[in-house]
């Protein structure tokens, strides 16, 4: 019998700190301090130095990235027990060798949690991949419909998703839970943690707009094709 799975690609807190810093970025200090009277940007503007003006630029970000990362993480693991383990998807993580998951994860009996075959430092010092053949037999042999997230969308969950598709498997990338996740979670108002795919793109501005959107999905059926 298919077995219906879930895989997240390389939860890693090198992967998950870029993001959370990028989502933090786009919160407002009044959203973020708003029972401070915290003004930043006055005190930046007042600073005679530029040493103490970056310094400033840091203490800013880290404060908002502690805000910021259990709201993201409060997101991405309300999507994957709504989208998947309700669903009764087997839950997968692949992870470099020797390098732990992040805490970020909300990890739960019976997750699978694997080695890929390549450590980290290799993977970006020598821009080499890990094989997608074993990260997809890792999954067992009854792969049923397979979703596939992580990081990064373009780079290494298409590259295993591709796989999937070439093997006959039934393969779609949430592209929600990718580096596209902190943006979701700013900008669109129409979001859902319980169903992919909740975002519209009809609304985009720049870049083609929907266009441009669908044409760099367009014949890649591992990709959503329409909406």
């Amino acid at each position: 019998m298919k077995e219906k799975q879930f895989l997240f690609l390389y939860p890693i807190d090198e992967y998950f700190d870029v993001e959370i810093e990028n989502g933090a970025l786009g919160y407002s200090f009044k959203q973020t301090f708003p029972d401070k009277e915290i003004d930043f940007a006055r005190r930046i503007k007042e600073v005679k130095t530029e040493r103490k003006r970056q310094a400033l630029r840091r203490e800013a970000i880290s404060l908002m990235k502690n805000i910021f990362r259990p709201i993201y993480a409060g997101v991405l693991n309300k999507c994957i027990q709504q989208r998947y383990r309700d669903n009764d998807f087997k839950i997968n993580f692949a992870v470099f060798d020797e390098h732990n998951i992040s805490d970020i994860v909300n990890l739960q009996k019976g997750d699978n949690v694997f080695n890929v075959g390549l450590d980290f430092y290799v993977h970006i010092g020598e821009k080499k991949y890990p094989d997608s053949n074993f990260i997809l037999n890792n999954l067992g042999s009854n792969i049923g419909p397979l979703r596939v997230a992580g990081f990064h969308m373009w780079d290494c969950v298409e590259k295993v998703a591709k796989k999937a598709y070439e093997r006959g498997i039934d393969v779609l990338v949430d592209e929600d839970l990718t580096e596209f996740l902190a943006f979701r979670i700013n900008h669109c108002s129409e979001f859902r943690t319980d169903c992919y795919p909740s975002y519209d793109p009809k609304n985009i501005k720049g870049c083609g707009g929907l266009e441009g959107f669908m044409e760099a999905r367009r014949k890649k059926p591992w990709l959503i094709q329409t909406y």
